[in-house]
């Protein structure tokens, strides 16, 4: 990219236009900006830069800062820029916000910023700001920062970028390579190692709290050593005691197993001892029932024999069910006869009626037929009257065109007659309006001239007027900036108020919900003893113990909430504490917009008032508000005074002139009006003539026209009106022309009868012909319909044979009788066999009833009665004392072992959470640069390091050729703090003596040579890096001051060497010498004249 032409216009401390022609330099090499001090020599760039991407070079110069305080409020503020690309020339220009006269009215007015592309093609121009700026960033490959960047070594930054340490460095790498990913990368993993530690501790202290209610027991050395665990509260011991935790499970299952199986053994004894005293109290009442069931087996032989003869019966009756099966079958085949025959007499009906449908059908047809051929003769008869139509109407025509063509010539001859008398007599008004406007335009010229004269001494200056309404409006756009961010800032606190109001909201349902669940918790896990105990049955093993005797089952509590009830509890913990952390997170958010507003509020405030506190602002504000508006009333005021003085001379000035020239045209008008009367005279004669004989020619040929009709016309009288006569021979043409038309409009009607009959001809032969159609279509249906009608009744007759002397009523009759009297022996003989085999199982069961009772009989001889209740009390003694130890021991299990459940989960989760917070701890502190007895190069840097060295070897080829071949840069790994950060120290080796030492110790011209080689480094690598984009034009801003004649020769060498290749390099300076070497400048120089104020910049062409 290589500026070719630049405008300026209201820029800067450029109050005019300035124009700056690049192209005088010619191809390429050294050219020197040069002026005073602040004249704006750093302006030029920040135009090309402004026009290019809307901002400045530098981070001290704002685009609300490109108005200049010099310009006149009319002047524009705009900066136009050609330049060449590629071989082909663009034109871009671009202007900033500001405030400018209205067009209309007094006062100011807000001019937006704008700018538009021009193309070399041709093709649409882009407008719009950001636009521009997107389309130069894809033309040229460079976005703002990298252009400046490659473009500029701006004033200030060479010993910056030389000097600065790891840090510092770090932080101009991470804006010019933008670094700052691996940054965040950086940030990142601290975030997520603080992140996974807080998860880990929170484990940690989570499973300490669990191990508390651990039931350890007494006396043994697990339990000694778990006590004293808890004592210490699982300080950093919480693996062990989940280890102890386990060991006690162990130990307390064989415990429990051990009793369970006393528990077996004395059950096993009790049920023994109990069976033998009951066989002993059921001895009586087993005799007493042995003989009830052998009467029984007495009655039950006797009803068996019974159900055997109902059983033989049921075998005849079974027989009959078969006839009567066929019988209906037979039965109900000939009714199935019937239904088809009254089928097809319902399909006959149908049939017929659809016969006689068809028939009326043909009928009507035929008839509409007739009528149809009777219309088709009417019409041709009718339309043999319009045979002759067509010549008359002809003829008509003709006549018509005839007559219009004489009355158009007759109109036209009588209009320009008449145009020519109105011209002539406006030809003569407007004479004698020149002649008495020429007299007044003297007078007032003597009196405009009078009045001039007096204004002379009347003009008030403006300048003192606009630069004070100018600082007004400067004032008012930092007053409205500063309005904005107050408003910003009070939206942000507001916006965070709520959101913490409905964050402490939040976390208190989630509080209550969270203690409602614990609670809801530990009443679900008290119960759940009751909830198992009331399921228990004698005799059934208990799901816990497995014992069969319950003798003391736990009570069912009230209000024992299910486990559902639980889950739904929890599911609305999580989500309150979900929506308390969504809301915290938010809340976080705008508490960090606020802090950034209020930093942004106190920066503008700081600048404006020197105060941060946003409410001192708001009120300060407010009250320059209102003296702004005062202030700004006054300067109006005065401003509108002087502007309607200055208006008023200009004005009066400007009128004076105009009345001279007024009066000087309006004796130059009258001279050539007369000449066009006259001319105007000779042609109102010579149409008047011509019209008068188109009239005499056109009576001659109405009076032949009538003699030839035996009509008489009588002449008119030599001396006639020429309008007049005119006017009757118009009125004659229209009348003959009535007449035409007349007759014509009767042909027409004629014409549109005889088409309207012609369509009905062709619509009643289409109907016809539809008609013979259907009528054809008809015929075939009712022969179609005959020979089916033909078929149904021979097959009716063939099923009235087939039926003959049987009723369908008598055969629908018999089949339900039939099939009540089959249900009634089906069921008979069902019911006997059910009742049968009742009897015979019954009487099985009495048989083995009454076995049984012998061998329990047989079971209780010889038992002693007195003995055994003895055992059996002793037994129901060992159990209850050895339930009430296994229940003790039991709960303690149940509880470790739930907390067991509990915590070993958590421990998996845990020790996940320890290995990841291990790994990404160990990845932290690499990328940090914080591991013990390493070096601390962080990431970021170690990539900064890569960029550093390429630029280094860059800035040493002109460092070595500045120097003479003494210094090189080189990069110094360690710091001399081994508690700083490193890998981007720079160290400077001197090849004269072989040393090496810290670039702070080279002198100032060094310290300059050194700054320039690593800024021209720095530029080539971003040149590089942007993808080997080339840039025929570059700045290198001050800093040659330091340089001794010797160096200053080095310098400019290695600049000139950045000429190669066709490139233009502009020197920022005011160093004398350099103005004595380099011919071609551009020269910036402040004016303080009668012209105003402000700079002005031009362009010497010397030789190079």
């Amino acid at each position: 990219m290589r500026p070719e032409y630049l405008i300026l216009s209201g820029f800067g401390p450029y109050a005019g236009r300035t124009e700056l022609d690049f192209q005088k330099f010619g191809k390429g090499g050294l050219y020197l900006i040069t002026g005073d001090t602040g004249a704006g020599k750093t302006t030029i760039f920040d135009a090309i830069t402004f026009a290019l991407y809307g901002e400045a070079s530098g981070q001290v110069r704002e685009s609300g800062m490109f108005r200049s305080k010099y310009a006149a409020p009319e002047t524009p503020t705009f900066v136009e820029l050609t330049f060449s690309y590629q071989g082909k020339t663009y034109r871009v220009r671009r202007n900033p916000e500001y405030l400018r006269p209205k067009g209309r009215g007094s006062g100011m007015t807000v001019q937006k910023a704008d700018a538009e592309l021009t193309f070399p093609d041709g093709r649409q121009p882009v407008t719009k700001a950001r636009e521009v700026t997107k389309a130069i960033t894809e033309l040229t490959g460079l976005d703002y920062r990298q252009f400046t960047q490659i473009a500029m070594i701006a004033q200030g930054d060479f010993q910056k970028l030389l000097l600065a340490g790891t840090a510092e460095r770090g932080e101009i790498f991470r804006q010019l390579f933008h670094t700052g990913l691996y940054r965040e990368v950086q940030d990142r993993l601290k975030e997520e190692v603080k992140k996974r530690w807080k998860q880990y501790d929170e484990l940690r202290r989570s499973i300490s709290q669990y191990l508390d209610g651990v039931d350890a027991g007494q006396d043994e050395e697990l339990s000694l050593e778990f006590q004293e665990l808890k004592k210490e509260h699982f300080d950093g011991k919480a693996v062990r005691g989940m280890e102890i935790l386990s060991q006690l499970l162990v130990r307390d299952a064989k415990r429990l197993q051990e009793m369970d199986g006393s528990l077996r053994t004395l059950e096993e004894s009790i049920r023994r001892e109990t069976g033998q005293a009951e066989k002993l109290r059921q001895r009586k009442k087993l005799e007493q029932d042995l003989e009830v069931k052998m009467n029984d087996r007495k009655q039950v032989e006797e009803g068996l024999k019974l159900a055997q003869r109902e059983a033989d019966v049921s075998l005849k009756e079974a027989e009959e069910c078969g006839l009567l099966e066929t019988q209906i079958r037979q039965a109900g085949e000939r009714l199935q006869k019937w239904s088809t025959m009254e089928q097809l007499e319902r399909q006959l009906e149908t049939l017929a009626q659809a016969l006689t449908q068809v028939e009326k059908t043909a009928q009507a047809e035929g008839q509409k037929l007739g009528k149809l051929e009777e219309e088709a003769a009417f019409i041709g008869t009718e339309l043999e009257q319009f045979q002759g139509l067509d010549g008359r109407r002809e003829r008509f025509l003709a006549e018509k065109e005839r007559l219009e063509q004489q009355k158009t010539e007759l109109g036209k001859g009588r209009d320009l007659w008449e145009q020519a008398k109105k011209r002539l007599s406006l030809t003569e008004e407007k004479l004698s309006m020149l002649q008495k406007e020429s007299v007044e335009a003297g007078e007032r010229l003597k009196k405009t001239r009078e009045e001039f004269e007096k204004t002379k001494a009347a003009e008030l200056s403006l300048e003192q007027i606009q630069r004070e309404q100018q600082v007004l409006e400067n004032r008012k756009i930092q007053l409205f900036h500063l309005t904005e961010q107050i408003n910003k800032w009070k939206t942000a606190a507001e916006t965070l108020k709520q959101f913490q109001v409905r964050y402490e909201t939040a976390a208190e349902i989630s509080r209550s919900l969270r203690k409602q669940y614990t609670e809801l918790e530990q009443l679900f896990l008290d119960g759940q003893a009751g909830v198992l105990a009331a399921q228990l049955r004698s005799g059934e093993a208990c799901p816990v113990c497995g014992s069969l005797h319950h003798p003391m089952p736990a009570r069912v509590q009230k209000n024992v909430p299910k486990k559902e009830e639980l889950e739904k509890k929890e599911k609305e913990v999580n989500q309150a504490e979900g929506q308390t952390e969504r809301l915290s997170g938010e809340a976080g958010q705008w508490r960090k917009r606020l802090e950034e507003e209020e930093g942004r509020l106190a920066q503008a405030g700081m600048s404006l008032y020197g105060v941060s506190e946003p409410e001192q602002l708001e009120a300060l504000a407010e009250k320059e508000k209102q003296e702004l508006i005062s202030l700004e009333k006054k300067v109006s005021s005065r401003r509108r005074q002087a502007e309607e003085a200055k208006e008023r001379k200009e004005r009066l000035e400007a009128w004076l002139k105009a009345e001279e020239e007024k009066f000087q045209q309006k004796e130059n008008d009258f001279r050539e009006m007369e000449k066009q009367r006259a001319a105007d005279e000779r042609g109102c004669q010579e149409l008047q003539k011509r019209l008068e004989e188109i009239c005499t020619l056109q009576e001659e040929v109405f009076r032949i026209e009538k003699s030839s009709e035996g009509q008489t016309v009588q002449a008119d009288a030599e001396d006639y009106d020429t309008a007049e006569h005119v006017a009757r021979l118009l009125s004659i043409l229209e009348k003959k022309g009535c007449q035409v038309m007349a007759e014509l409009e009767r042909n027409s009607i004629w014409e549109k009868r005889r088409k309207t009959l012609e369509q009905r001809r062709e619509a009643t032969e289409k109907n016809r012909k539809a008609a013979e159609t259907v009528l054809h279509s008809c015929e075939k249906q009712m022969a179609e319909q005959r020979t089916k009608l033909q078929g149904y009744q021979e097959r009716i007759l063939d099923l009235q044979g087939e039926t003959a002397g049987e009723t369908k009523a008598a055969l629908e009759t018999g089949i339900r009788q039939w099939t009540e009297k089959k249900a009634q022996l089906e069921s008979a003989r069902e019911m006997s066999g059910q009742r049968y085999q009742r009897q015979k199982e019954l009487l099985a069961g009495l048989i083995q009833a009454e076995e049984t009772l012998k061998s329990q009989l047989a079971e209780s001889e010889g038992l002693d009665e007195a003995g055994i209740l003895e055992a059996l009390a002793l037994a129901e003694e060992q159990k209850q004392a050895l339930s009430r130890e296994r229940d003790v021991q039991y709960a303690a299990e149940k509880n470790n072992r739930n907390i067991y459940d509990a915590v070993i989960g958590r421990r998996q989760v845990m020790e996940q959470a320890e290995q990841e917070y291990v790994w990404l701890k160990a990845l932290s502190d690499t990328a940090n640069g914080t591991l013990s007895g390493k070096q601390k190069i962080e990431l970021e840097t170690y990539i900064q390091m890569n960029y550093f060295d390429r630029i280094l070897r860059k800035a040493n080829l002109r460092l070595m050729t500045m120097s003479s071949g003494q210094y090189e840069l080189k990069r110094r790994e360690d710091s001399d703090n081994k508690k700083e950060k490193a890998g981007l120290e720079l160290n400077v080796i001197d090849h004269y003596n072989g040393s090496e030492r810290s670039v702070k110790t080279l002198s100032g011209g060094e310290t300059f040579q050194a700054s320039l080689s690593l800024a021209l480094g720095l530029s080539d690598e971003i040149q590089s890096r942007t993808g080997g984009i080339r840039l025929d034009a570059m700045f290198v801003d001050e800093g040659f001051g330091s340089l001794d004649e010797d160096a200053l020769n080095q310098a400019l060498k290695a600049l000139e060497g950045l000429t190669e290749g066709e490139r233009l390099v502009g020197i920022i300076s005011h160093v004398s010498e350099l103005k004595e070497r380099i011919d071609r400048k551009i020269v910036v120089t402040r004016c303080r004249n009668r012209e105003g104020t402000g700079s002005r910049a031009e362009v010497v062409a010397g030789s190079w």
